[in-house]
């Protein structure tokens, strides 16, 4: 899982650990923070996503990763 910041999004760590994940077909899930959905940028906007932004998200984000485990 990957939480996804405006911050992160400026960063070069973000394209690095994206490019590695898709490289090496790696599941990833982002937890969008304060990022729309189609701001996420090539490799990581194939990953499924989902917007955590309050509470309620937060825990029907933990509910969904609970059942991937």
């Amino acid at each position: 899982m990957c939480v996804v910041t405006p911050e992160f999004l400026k960063s070069r760590w973000f394209l690095l650990e994206g490019g590695a994940a898709d490289a090496c077909q790696r599941k990833v899930f982002l937890a969008l923070r304060y990022v729309k959905t189609n701001e996420v940028p090539v490799p990581l906007d194939r990953f499924q996503s989902m917007i955590v932004e309050n509470s309620e998200q937060l825990s029907t984000l933990i509910t969904k990763l609970r059942k991937m485990l």
